[in-house]
């Protein structure tokens, strides 16, 4: 309880202090009386680009949740090597959702700017370093996702189901 109240706290002064920040160094997000804040074109345009993101994460949380009641039924080793499997996928898997982020973010601001051929020209180099990243990721789980769960601790018995669901899963990188 103490570790989440102090995140929650610690959250919050970070926000007020951003807020303040912002507030005090940028024109733009000083609020005057009579100045519009809502802008129903600039909020149609975000929730286009933030949509599939979205929907995104909340498609991978259900799957997670569906997938961790269906090996429950499994018993302990298998839930242990899922687990731990979990965690060296979330590690590995870094570098793809930085990249996305990344892409996505520098698509929007030319797309934004009104620099469409730029946008694409991004878009494109950004699926073909994708690419190149995932099949590198594909390539080390599969050849030593075992060997990182193993560091975790496990059984050997872990270690070959982690394994296994490394193959299974390492296609779809």
């Amino acid at each position: 309880k103490g570790a989440a109240f102090a995140t929650v706290i610690a959250q919050f002064a970070m926000t007020v202090f951003i807020v303040i920040y912002a507030v005090r160094k940028h024109e733009i997000v000083k609020f005057k009386i009579g100045t519009k804040i809502f802008h129903k074109e600039c909020v149609a345009k975000t929730m286009a680009f933030g949509l599939p993101p979205m929907l995104q994460s909340c498609i991978n949380s259900f799957g997670n949740m569906v997938l961790q009641g269906f090996m429950n039924g499994f018993g302990t080793a298998t839930v242990a090597a899922i687990t731990t499997a979990y965690r060296v996928d979330c590690i590995a898997l870094l570098p793809v959702i930085n990249l996305g982020s990344g892409i996505s973010t520098l698509v929007a601001q030319n797309y934004g700017a009104g620099d469409k051929k730029k946008a694409w020209k991004v878009l494109t180099a950004g699926m073909a370093m994708m690419i190149v990243v995932s099949l590198v990721l594909t390539a080390v789980i599969v050849l030593f996702g075992g060997r990182m769960i193993a560091l975790f601790g496990a059984g050997q018995e872990v270690v070959s189901i982690g394994t296994a669901f490394f193959r299974g899963l390492a296609q779809f990188y």
